[in-house]
């Protein structure tokens, strides 16, 4: 252990050949893909129900908006309660909550595999974003697509963007 404090240069060659295996290996971020209205359309062509995973209920939260002056999350808990709503229909899965005008069906996962983002549109064309954690909804979003059609969500879109989210966590 002595050499390894002391720089030994077996042990640096043993991490420069461990930091290229791992670089390698897509475990270093390759970088965001965002959603876009093309990838939805997309993706509510594929047949069935895709948001059956999600436990239908209600589910308590606090609104979250932007903050444009919080560097780290860009987001704001206001405090305000609100409720996520999940209802499994004939014809699919709907949710709906406080700043929604009418409920709005999950039509499209965002992502591959089994990711837990899902995706609807209001009648307006706005898009709704429900992630949830095994079944349980985390977060119900109110967002847009940009110009370029670039859903704005997380890290993609503008910064600063106007949104509105019932975030989960409390009991």
């Amino acid at each position: 252990m002595e050499g390894a404090a002391h720089g030994h240069p077996r042990m640096t060659v043993l991490t420069l050949v461990l930091a290229a295996g791992v670089a390698s290996s897509g475990c270093v971020d390759p970088g965001i893909d965002c959603w876009t209205r093309e990838d939805y359309r997309t993706a509510v062509r594929i047949p069935g129900d895709p948001a059956r995973e999600i436990r239908a209920g209600t589910y308590r939260g606090e609104v979250v908006i932007e903050d444009p002056d919080n560097w780290w999350t860009g987001a704001h808990f206001t405090g305000e309660a609100c409720r996520m709503e999940v209802e499994h229909r004939p014809d699919g899965t709907y949710v709906r909550t406080h700043f929604l005008d009418a409920a709005v069906r999950l039509r499209a996962r965002i992502g591959a595999g089994d990711s837990p983002f899902f995706s609807g549109e209001t009648a307006d064309g706005k898009s709704v974003v429900l992630q949830h954690h095994l079944g349980r909804p985390v977060s119900l979003t109110l967002t847009h697509y940009e110009e370029d059609g670039t859903l704005s969500y997380g890290a993609c879109g503008k910064r600063g963007a106007p949104y509105l989210e019932c975030h989960g966590g409390r009991e």
